[in-house]
């Protein structure tokens, strides 16, 4: 079965950032002043969407072969 990545990781990144911005607003400085690379914060926060996102396409992949549709 055929996913499209965007979706599996647009939800994490929007559930991550969006919770972390909810949580500490503009005290969260996920990139440099001049915004041209990210600090460890950013880098932590986008280790998390990739570990959230191969979590999700893994369990959805088992889901749907437990269903028997791959």
């Amino acid at each position: 079965m055929s996913y499209q990545l965007r979706v599996f990781a647009l939800v994490p990144l929007c559930l991550v950032f969006g919770l972390i911005f909810l949580l500490f607003g503009e005290r969260f400085e996920y990139r440099t002043p001049d915004h041209k690379n990210l600090t460890a914060a950013g880098w932590i926060a986008l280790a998390i969407v990739a570990a959230l996102t191969a979590m999700g396409w893994w369990w959805f992949d088992q889901q749907f072969a437990a269903l028997g549709y791959v």
